[in-house]
Parts: C-alpha cells; sequence; structure tokens
C-alpha cells in the first residue's frame, strides 16, 4: 500500500494514506475459468461497498472483483470469475480488501481449481472463511482436540481422550456428505471431492467443530 509522510513547519505529522490494492487480470491471457458466487466469514467483518475479492495463483492474480449489495438477502456479494491455464489442480488462495478499515487480509482456506466449476449461489453462497486447523467444542470455544492432517488427501484423524459418538461432514452448501455414529478416529474422506467441508464431532455433551480442506 501506498504511504505519504507530511512534514509541517517544527512539527512533525505522520499521515499515512492507503489506496485500494491495484490488483488486475487480463482474462485474455487464460483458457479456462471457474465461477464464485460468495461472501467473506472472517472474524465478524462486515462487508461493504468497495471492497474487494481476489484470487490469486502462486502469487499472480487470477481474477478480482467488487463487492455487489443484493437487497433480497442484505448482504454483500461477490461475483468472482478465476482464470487459469491448467485444466485443474492449482490452489487457488484468497485477498479481501475492507475499504472501510483500508485493510487488506489473506488467511483464508484455499480453493482447488478445476475448468467449469461453479461454486456457490445467492441462497447458498460459498464461504469464503479463514483457515482453521483445530477443532474447538462450541460450548466453551475451548480448543479440546485435534485433526490432522489439514489439508487432507485421504484419511483425516481425530485425536481426543474421549470417546466419539458420532462424526458429520457437510460441503460448503452444508450438505451432509458423511455420517459414522462409531468411536472412529480415523476417517476416510478419499471419495469427497476437492473442496472445504466442515466437520462436526459429538462426545457425550460435547460437540466440536472444524473446516478442513480436501485434496
Amino acid at each position: 500500500m501506498k504511504k505519504i509522510l507530511l512534514f509541517l513547519g517544527m512539527f512533525t505529522q505522520v499521515i499515512l494514506v492507503y489506496s485500494a490494492p491495484d490488483w488486475s487480470v487480463n482474462s485474455s491471457d487464460f483458457e479456462y475459468s471457474l465461477t464464485i458466487t460468495g461472501i467473506i466469514e472472517h472474524d465478524g467483518i462486515v462487508c461493504s461497498e468497495g471492497d474487494l475479492l481476489a484470487g490469486f495463483v502462486n502469487g499472480e492474480c487470477r481474477g478480482v472483483v467488487q463487492s455487489i449489495y443484493e437487497e433480497s438477502m442484505d448482504k454483500y456479494y461477490f461475483y468472482l470469475t478465476v482464470f487459469s491455464n491448467t485444466f485443474s489442480g492449482e490452489q487457488v488462495s484468497f485477498k479481501y480488501y475492507n475499504a472501510s478499515q483500508n485493510i487488506t487480509f489473506e488467511d483464508f482456506d484455499l480453493l482447488e481449481f478445476e475448468e467449469g466449476l461453479n461454486v456457490g449461489g445467492v441462497s447458498q453462497p460459498y464461504m469464503i472463511t479463514k483457515i482453521v486447523s483445530n477443532i474447538y467444542n462450541i460450548n466453551t470455544k475451548e480448543k479440546v482436540l485435534s485433526i490432522y492432517p489439514n489439508p487432507v488427501k485421504d484419511f483425516v484423524h481425530i485425536e481426543i481422550v474421549q470417546d466419539i459418538e458420532s462424526v458429520s461432514i457437510y460441503n460448503s452448501l452444508g450438505q451432509n456428505m458423511y455420517v459414522n455414529n462409531a468411536n472412529e478416529k480415523n476417517i476416510d474422506l478419499s471419495e469427497l471431492k476437492t473442496g472445504i467441508y466442515f466437520i462436526s464431532v459429538c462426545s457425550g455433551s460435547d460437540i466440536y467443530q472444524a473446516r478442513i480442506l480436501k485434496n
């Protein structure tokens, strides 16, 4: 971001002047694309007019869009197209610029590129969420167990002292993709497609939740 220092007379006054990131992409340079209808979920940040969302691959901007307000949902959405010259497999990272705070956020979950993929919709938008590596008790917010590896390729392991009563896994649209009502701590996710999933673990009266990335 641009910083301008102004020095006034005998007194030194430092004024930081920030401008929006100059993210840009030339779509004609690429053969393939995917589209995302998404919203930002990041530590209670509220999106507003002028916010920007960009997709990157290895530090190269592959798509950028400004927020659009949907009156029917009373939310700001991002209709982002991400481009590539590789049919599938590239890892897309996200950067979000909040105009009202002049802050850029980068710590978001990844999305694997796939030609023609259309992720999310207005009624069920894709959740662009902060990276989370551990499971937390949703009642106490206390970290009491771990899940690894994350990202996961085939098997994910849940490390917890007490017995597990059930494990459920949902996709980013809220659809239930997996249920196991047994004390199973090694979960086979090899049949799931690449993407972001939400895992919910029940043990006694406690419920633990986390996001996982499936490669």
